[in-house]
């Protein structure tokens, strides 16, 4: 029987992950110090060597449900903490606390000087990309608010190390994109990774977000625009493609949440998914450190490599596939389907995969599942056609 822990931590692992993702927090908090110090796939002033290869892209009618007493109670899943910052301890893949040179972030001085030249550089460099000037301005008031707080006295060091090590990203991937030897289609991708690395900051400084959420989120900016440097150094073939597609799958859940077509249409919602995405991507930044950590123990980067491989897979969870397999009886649109599997690999089974479920392109398919009162996903269709979706985990049926 699949239970409701099984399906939600970490939300995109299978019961055959199960054990290895519980325990790979673990693994990764007991990893040495120098594991947060990620190697930088260049120095602040050159881009990638010509020739160190760059990974290629990788390919209602009824009654309201009685919800099922094994399903109810489920815990919410907390990120590791930090030592009293509320922050995710996630090690940084582009190096958090230094700058792009690799010098520790202190405030003032001459570091504060290098920070200083990141967000210039950054700056100019952002000012030159092919986007719309909304975008623009999205990165450009993101390297503004980084570097205000690193001057800051007052913003707490944990924090000030993270916008540096998120300016120190930010520019490193900008002399990426610029240089001659970058191939369009890496060109594009490092482009949408600095997109949605600027909403993650913005969501961080939105003073409606929590104060553990607004920590979550800068280590997210701060890692997402590290990708360039996970990519350099990446394990293997096959790591560097589960790199692209998370943080692509990141991205477009970033995106999808800013756009009011096709957010979540209650606060409920919009924080159920919001943690999910956050999540799921800190956990698969902590994966791909643990792999690319050479004192890290074999038992540590097996439980990482199944860490990235049920992200990777979290379409063949088991409960999704059953999901899946119910929601095709009811002949829905390719739109339908579409949206339900892009929302399954940006936020996971079953967050991702009910709020694909509310989207519009499936109304009528799940008006028409409601109906079928002889179905055992009918209590949970009834929930997500008349509740916030964020409340219907319960009424997932057992498998068996």
């Amino acid at each position: 029987m699949s239970t409701p822990a099984a399906r939600r931590i970490p939300r995109i692992v299978g019961a055959s992950c199960l054990a290895a993702a519980v325990a790979f927090p673990t693994a990764a908090l007991a990893a040495p110090a120098a594991v947060a110090q990620a190697p930088s796939a260049a120095s602040d002033d050159t881009p990638p060597p010509s020739n160190q290869p760059t990974p290629g892209p990788t390919g209602g009618a009824g009654t309201q449900p009685t919800p099922n007493p094994s399903k109810t109670g489920t815990q919410k899943t907390e990120s590791p903490k930090t030592g009293g910052t509320g922050g995710s301890n996630t090690p940084s893949s582009g190096a958090p606390g230094t700058t792009s040179t690799g010098t520790a972030t202190t405030p003032g001085g001459p570091v504060q000087g290098l920070v200083q030249q990141d967000a210039t550089s950054a700056s100019e460099k952002i000012a030159t990309l092919n986007l719309p000037d909304a975008d623009k301005q999205r990165l450009q008031d993101g390297v503004a608010k980084a570097l205000a707080a690193v001057k800051d006295p007052n913003t707490p060091k944990f924090e000030q190390e993270t916008y540096a090590g998120y300016l120190a990203n930010v520019n490193l991937t900008l002399k990426t994109i610029q240089a001659a030897n970058t191939q369009p289609e890496d060109r594009a991708f490092y482009t949408r990774v600095l997109q949605g690395s600027a909403i993650a900051l913005a969501m961080a400084n939105d003073p409606n977000t929590s104060p553990d959420a607004k920590t979550e989120y800068l280590v997210l900016a701060r890692d997402l625009s590290g990708t360039q440097r996970r990519l350099v150094n990446a394990y293997s073939p096959t790591t560097a493609a589960q790199i692209r597609s998370a943080a692509d799958a990141t991205v477009t859940g970033l995106q999808a949440l800013q756009d009011q077509k096709t957010a979540p249409k209650t606060p409920e919602d919009q924080q159920k998914v919001q943690q999910a995405l956050r999540e799921i991507a800190n956990m698969t930044t902590a994966a791909v450190v643990v792999l690319q950590d050479p004192n890290a123990t074999p038992q540590a980067k097996a439980a990482a490599q199944q860490t990235l491989d049920a992200r990777a897979n979290v379409q063949q969870n088991p409960d999704y596939v059953r999901f899946l397999i119910e929601l095709k009886r009811f002949d829905p649109p390719a739109a339908c389907l579409d949206v339900v599997q892009n929302r399954t690999t940006q936020a996971g089974w079953p967050d991702g995969s009910l709020w694909g479920l509310s989207d519009d392109a499936c109304a009528g398919t799940l008006a028409k599942a409601a109906l079928d009162t002889s179905s055992p996903w009918n209590p949970l269709f009834n929930c997500v056609k008349n509740q916030a979706f964020s409340t219907c985990e319960a009424y997932i049926p057992n498998s068996g």
